[in-house]
C-alpha cells in the first residue's frame, strides 16, 4: 500500500503536466524543434543527466553498503529537495506566440495527425524501439543482481548507458543527423536495440554488458532526435504541440506502459530469454522505417504540400 501511494503521488504529478505541457510551451512561443528538446525524454533532460549519472553511481554505492532500503531514503530526499531547487528557477518570460504560418488549428487536430502517414509511422517506430526498453527498465537490475553482479557495478553499468545518452543527445547525434537521413538514424537505433537485447538475453557477463550499454545512446537519444527531426519537417506548425503530445503519449508513454505489463509476464515464464521479444520489437521496426522512408521521399517530391503530408 505504501509503495502504491508513493507511485500514485509521483505519477499523478506527471499526469497533471504531461497532457498539457506541450500546448502551454507552444503558447509561450516555443517552436517544434524547441518543444522536442524541452519535452524530449523525461528520464533526465539531457543537460541535467549528469546529476542522473551521479545519482545512479551513488545509489549503487549506497545499496552495496546499506542495502536496497537506502534507495528509498535517497529517492525521498531528492524529491523533498525538488521544491527547494524549483524556487531558484527564474520566471518564465511570457511572450507572444510566434506567427502561425500554417493557418488555423484544425477542429480535430488528433484526427488530422492520424491521417498523416509520416507522423503515424515515426510514432510507431518510437513505440516499438523505445517500448523495447520496458523489460530493461523493469528487470535488468534484477537479472544482473541474480547473476551475482554487485550493486556498485550495477550502478556503473546503468550510469554508463545514461552517459552515452547524454553524449549522443548533445554531441554525436546532431552531427550524425547532418551526415545521414533521419530514417537511416532510426535504422541505426533499431539495429542497436536488436544487438543490445540479444546480448542481454544470453549473458550477464559484466564485460559484455559494458560493451552494449553505450548502445543506449542510439536506442534512446538518437531515435528521439531523428523522430523530432521528422516531426519538425513534416507536421504543420499549428499542430506542433499536439504532435508532441501524441508522440509522447503513444510512442513513449503508452507503448512502454503496455510493454512493461507484457515484460512481467515474459520474464516470469522465460527469464532472461524474454529479452528476445524486445529484440523482435526492434526487428519489427525495420519495415515501418522503410515505409516511413517512402512517405518522406513522396513528401519531399511535393514541397508545396508541406502542410498536408499524405
Amino acid at each position: 500500500m505504501r509503495v502504491g501511494a508513493g507511485y500514485a503521488a509521483l505519477f499523478s504529478a506527471f499526469g497533471f503536466a504531461s497532457p498539457f505541457l506541450p500546448a502551454f510551451l507552444a503558447g509561450r512561443g516555443l517552436g517544434p524543434e524547441e518543444l522536442g528538446f524541452v519535452l524530449g525524454a523525461a528520464t533526465a533532460l539531457r543537460l541535467s543527466s549528469a546529476a542522473f549519472v551521479a545519482g545512479t553511481l551513488l545509489a549503487g554505492q549506497a545499496a552495496g553498503g546499506y542495502g536496497l532500503s537506502a534507495i528509498i531514503w535517497l529517492s525521498a530526499t531528492a524529491l523533498l529537495a525538488t521544491p527547494i531547487a524549483a524556487s531558484f528557477v527564474p520566471p518564465f518570460p511570457a511572450k507572444a506566440a510566434r506567427d502561425n504560418s500554417n493557418g488555423e488549428i484544425p477542429h480535430r487536430p488528433w484526427l488530422t495527425l492520424l491521417r498523416q502517414r509520416a507522423f503515424v509511422r515515426v510514432t510507431l517506430v518510437a513505440a516499438l524501439v523505445l517500448g523495447s526498453h520496458a523489460m530493461y527498465d523493469s528487470f535488468a537490475v534484477i537479472r544482473w543482481t541474480q547473476a551475482g553482479v554487485s550493486p556498485a557495478t550495477v550502478g556503473v553499468l546503468w550510469a554508463e548507458s545514461v552517459a552515452a545518452e547524454v553524449l549522443v543527445f548533445l554531441f554525436l547525434g546532431p552531427r550524425l543527423l547532418r551526415v545521414v537521413t533521419p530514417t537511416a538514424a532510426l535504422a541505426v537505433a533499431a539495429s542497436s536495440g536488436l544487438m543490445r537485447w540479444a546480448v542481454m538475453a544470453q549473458t550477464a557477463d559484466v564485460a559484455a554488458l559494458g560493451l552494449v550499454q553505450p548502445l543506449h545512446g542510439f536506442t534512446f537519444a538518437l531515435l528521439h532526435l531523428a523522430s523530432m527531426r521528422i516531426i519538425t519537417d513534416t507536421v504543420p506548425r499549428a499542430l506542433a504541440a499536439t504532435a508532441q503530445a501524441v508522440y509522447g503519449l503513444v510512442g513513449v508513454g503508452g507503448a512502454t506502459a503496455v510493454l512493461m505489463l507484457l515484460s512481467g509476464w515474459l520474464y516470469a515464464r522465460f527469464g532472461p530469454a524474454g529479452f528476445w521479444a524486445m529484440g523482435a520489437l526492434c526487428t519489427a521496426a525495420f519495415p515501418v522505417i522503410w515505409l516511413l522512408h517512402r512517405a518522406l521521399a513522396s513528401f519531399a517530391a511535393v514541397p508545396q504540400q508541406r502542410t498536408c503530408l499524405p
